[in-house]
């Protein structure tokens, strides 16, 4: 019964309309990305749908569009939490314009791509502390030094760890 009525909840389309916008602004900060989510929906069957996805890029150009893509609930989740890793995937009516600008040396597709990119994770127990290095939105140039610390519940933001180990 708890579940139709979720599923109810999630076809109001003004509900639609936040998740996707949540799902959308909690990736675009993080990364530094232009993707837009119209609508985000619950299936009967436990399948999230999105519509109408529109991904930009560095140039404000599309570079992906799908009219339709459907995953499961516990793919939508890892979304929420900022983790582009998913199950089974349907998608209706995709566009990849990969394209490279003059005077670059990578393509629209491989600069998106790098927006993901953290490499080396360090865990320190004591300080309970994660150290990374990332080519995120913030950095010095290249990929630069950050932290993040987890407080038992949620983690911080994610810092960089400033000019004394980054250039």
């Amino acid at each position: 019964m708890l579940f139709l009525l979720f599923v109810f909840v999630l076809s109001i389309p003004r509900v639609q309309t936040r998740l996707g916008n949540y799902a959308t602004n909690s990736i675009n900060e993080a990364y530094g990305t232009a993707i837009k989510i119209e609508k985000v929906g619950l299936q009967f069957n436990g399948d999230v749908e999105l519509k109408n996805i529109l991904i930009k890029d560095h140039y404000d150009e599309t570079l992906i569009s799908v009219a339709e893509l459907n995953t499961s609930i516990l793919s939508f989740v890892k979304l929420a939490e900022n983790k582009l890793t998913f199950g089974d995937i349907d998608l209706y009516d995709l566009f990849i314009h990969i394209k490279k600008y003059q005077g670059e040396g990578e393509t629209n597709l491989d600069v998106f791509v790098d927006k993901f990119d953290e490499k080396n994770p360090v865990w320190d127990a004591n300080s309970r502390t994660l150290f990374f290095s990332s080519n995120r939105p913030g950095t010095m140039g290249g990929f630069d030094l950050f932290q993040t610390q987890w407080d038992g519940e949620n983690w911080t933001d994610p810092e960089p760890l400033g000019p004394l180990f980054n250039s």
